[in-house]
């Protein structure tokens, strides 16, 4: 057994010679073709415990439910987890407002013509109104000249001092309204309006001038020449003349409103409705004479009433730019126009009272009416300001016209025979069917300026 264990030694050693001397040469085995390489263990990566904050909790805001994936606290690897809390801080209403474009009490620069409906739920108006009438048309009433040569009309030396037109004095006055719409979505609605314009009195005086005649101008009905009536002259007969016009209009409407166009700048509308209008006019000429026996005065008056019935249509247009607005308006009215004038005259003195003058006799005193088809258009423009609230400012023109009216001057008729007059003792009266009532018609007019403001609400 010691032998067995010796031999090996010595095998042992010739082999570990052999290697050390070069003389043997070692060769690796075959290797397989395909080799699965072994699998790596993952990296575990410590996670850090997070300190809690010193001092007092703060709450942590939501998280929006977006489904992204959630990020470490360390080095902002994706966990794979997502987010699911609901959204709590912020609602968002649907359809998102308009965003604010302004502040104040004007809007801004490209603001919509309107806020809300393209009429008003509703309005009220209120405008002072300064307005010129048509002047009232004259026959030649007052002629003058120089010494104590007869005025006649048309002759020479003479003047006319009152004939052919009266400038009319302008007149304050006012006009009112109120409407509102009759749908939700205010595409609709009803409207009213009144105005009145003040009686207005222009007066001229004559007579008495030294080195000066004055005379009525007349007609001689039996040879149509001119002759007058002398009112004072040097040396002869004393006395005064004078003549008054005036003028007083009022009318009111009531009107649908239906809207025909709204932009972001501009709104038109149609308006149907009615319309009633009124103008009044009188012509006064009044006579004071000096008599031997005291004075007399004699006084003529011519009345005129106007009354319009009708339908009414018309457009109107709104075009804004920021706070700025302007408005044009235009309507038509076709109905009836009914004339109405009233004529008398009066004669008072040393001799008792007479219901005659010298231009109003019995051939024309009384009261006459006629009716005709009419027309009574009318055109406003206003400009002006517009609050946030829709409320306006404003100042604007407005033209009002009437095609048939009966005007006082136009009914007088000069043809008078001198002789009747046996009031200022010129004889003995005779039969005449003169003067008479021409019921002339031609037309009226006011225009003028108006300052309103307009509360919508």
């Amino acid at each position: 057994m010691a032998a067995a264990r010796h031999g090996t030694h010595w095998a042992l050693a010739g082999f570990i010679a052999l290697l050390a001397g070069g003389g043997v040469r070692a060769v690796d085995p075959p290797r397989p073709t395909n080799v699965t390489p072994p699998a790596l263990p993952t990296p575990s990566i410590p996670v850090s415990v997070p300190v809690p904050p010193s001092g007092p909790l703060k709450p942590t805001p939501d998280i929006p439910p977006l489904g992204l994936t959630t990020f470490s606290q360390i080095d902002g690897l994706a966990t794979g987890k997502t987010v699911s809390v609901p959204l709590q801080a912020v609602t968002m209403p649907d359809p998102l407002p308009p965003p604010e474009l302004h502040t104040g009490y004007l809007p801004a620069v490209g603001a919509p013509v309107h806020d809300c409906n393209p009429i008003a739920n509703s309005w009220l108006t209120a405008e002072a109104v300064l307005w010129w009438p048509k002047g009232a048309p004259l026959p030649p009433l007052v002629t003058a000249s120089r010494g104590a040569a007869p005025p006649r009309f048309g002759g020479p030396n003479t003047a006319l001092l009152v004939g052919g037109s009266a400038d009319s004095p302008e007149s304050l006055g006012g006009r009112f309204g109120y409407g509102f719409s009759v749908n939700e979505q205010g595409t609709a609605g009803l409207g009213a309006t009144y105005f009145f314009l003040g009686t207005r009195v222009r007066r001229e005086l004559f007579g008495d001038a030294p080195g000066r005649t004055f005379g009525r101008p007349v007609i001689d009905p039996a040879t149509g020449a001119e002759t007058v009536l002398p009112v004072s002259a040097p040396g002869g007969p004393r006395g005064t003349i004078g003549v008054a016009t005036s003028t007083r209009a009022m009318g009111w409407e009531a009107n649908g409103l239906f809207n025909l166009v709204t932009g972001p700048q501009a709104r038109i509308n149609a308006v149907v409705g009615y319309r009633y209008f009124q103008v009044n006019e009188g012509l006064a000429v009044t006579q004071l004479a000096v008599l031997p026996g005291g004075s007399m005065n004699v006084a003529d008056q011519f009345d005129t009433r106007n009354r319009f019935h009708g339908a009414q249509l018309g457009l109107t247009a709104d075009v804004v730019h920021g706070g700025l607005f302007v408005e044009l308006t235009g309507k038509i009215a076709l109905g009836q126009s009914t004339g109405l004038v009233a004529v008398r005259g009066l004669t008072t003195g040393p001799g008792g009272a007479l219901p005659v003058g010298v231009l109003a006799q019995a051939t024309n005193s009384g009261h006459f009416n006629q009716s005709s088809l009419a027309v009574l258009p009318e055109g406003t423009v206003r400009l002006g300001f517009r609050f946030e609230n829709r409320s306006r400012i404003y100042v604007g023109y407005n033209l009002l016209y009437l095609s048939e009216a009966v005007r006082p001057g136009e009914q007088i008729d000069r043809a008078v025979d001198v002789a009747n007059l046996t009031h200022f003792g010129t004889g003995v009266a005779v039969a005449s069917d003169r003067p008479s009532l021409p019921f002339l018609r031609s037309d009226f007019w006011v225009q003028g300026v108006v300052i309103g403001l307009e509360y919508r609400y």
